[in-house]
């Protein structure tokens, strides 16, 4: 197993990325950018949205293609049980129902399904593994879990411009406006995990877009095609 580690979220510094760069290199495939890393080595995300979206786990809005997509792709595959309140009740490992929407979540396509222990922060386990309000958030703790000691987040932006909202043009189109505070919100919990990570864990974590509101908190790094 490497040293390092390259996680890739969906910022709009990743629109001129040469995916091919990470061949050949640990990958934490996050959300979307799943279906453009064909040798990503692990994916995680704690978004119901994303799995409704794409068919995976959920009985409404099926898109088979997608699923099978999904289904098909190597990488070992995590879901994270973020904090909802009482809107979702857990049958069991593998099924949770959404009571507020009607809908049952059947999780099985993933390896695991990690139930997070707390908010903020860092874990050391995947019992206590921890998260933020974003699935970014929980890349970034998988990554401290399976040990790596050298983090790159690609796309990691935290904000939105003119050029949209994300990498790819697979979501419906937001309101960049909104968006943006949405992204500021979802940074919450970072400053303190990765003073935690490099204090605490000694582990470095390095910012791979220029454009990012991390950049604040750690330095900055250029990898592969990126033109940010």
């Amino acid at each position: 197993m490497s040293s390092a580690c390259y996680v890739v979220g969906g910022g709009t510094s990743l629109s001129t990325f040469d995916y091919s760069w990470l061949s050949g290199r640990d990958v934490i495939a996050v959300n979307q950018s799943l279906f453009y890393i064909p040798n990503a080595k692990y994916f995680v995300t704690m978004d119901y949205t994303w799995v409704l979206r794409n068919g995976i786990a959920g009985e409404k809005k099926v898109r088979a293609a997608k699923r099978r997509e999904f289904m098909r792709h190597p990488a070992e595959k995590f879901f994270v049980v973020g904090f909802s309140g009482d809107r979702l009740r857990v049958i069991d490992d593998r099924h949770i129902v959404d009571t507020e929407h009607g809908i049952t979540y059947n999780l099985s396509p993933f390896d695991q399904v990690v139930h997070a222990s707390a908010y903020g922060g860092l874990g050391r386990s995947l019992k206590d593994f921890h998260c933020g309000s974003d699935s970014g958030y929980a890349g970034l703790q998988l990554a401290m879990v399976l040990g790596y000691t050298e983090i790159y987040l690609l796309g990691y932006d935290f904000r939105a411009t003119a050029g949209g909202t994300h990498f790819h043009n697979d979501y419906t189109e937001r309101d960049r406006r909104k968006y943006d505070a949405k992204l500021k919100e979802f940074m919450t919990p970072y400053p303190m995990a990765l003073e935690m990570a490099r204090k605490e864990l000694g582990v470095k974590v390095y910012s791979c877009s220029a454009m990012s509101r991390l950049n604040r908190y750690i330095p900055f790094r250029k990898v592969g095609g990126d033109a940010t």
